[in-house]
């Protein structure tokens, strides 16, 4: 994840990380203890069967965003980005180069 964004914003892409791991302890915990609670009566082990069916749904998106966006690539949507914001001088792009 942190070649799909630029090193100003690694900081961010952690933090945010990090927020959502711990929302999903704090929201998915209630909603899977209800959901193994309701299936117990219907099969005693349905609640395995339902974590691997999201966990291979989380595969797929991810398979998906890996495969199907081929311009997070070492950085590239960063200096499309940046070439977009402002008109650098011809100098100072040279300069930048050199660093």
């Amino acid at each position: 994840m942190s070649k799909m964004v630029g090193q100003g914003e690694q900081g961010s892409l952690f933090g945010l990380t990090s927020f959502a791991n711990s929302l999903s302890g704090v929201a998915f915990a209630p909603l899977w203890n209800l959901v193994y609670a309701s299936t117990i009566p219907i099969m005693p082990g349905m609640i395995f069967l339902i974590f691997a069916g999201v966990n291979l749904l989380c595969a797929i998106l991810a398979g998906i965003v890996k495969f199907n966006v081929p311009e997070m690539v070492e950085g590239t949507p960063v200096d499309k980005h940046l070439s977009t914001l402002a008109p650098v001088d011809k100098d100072k792009k040279e300069n930048m180069t050199k660093l």
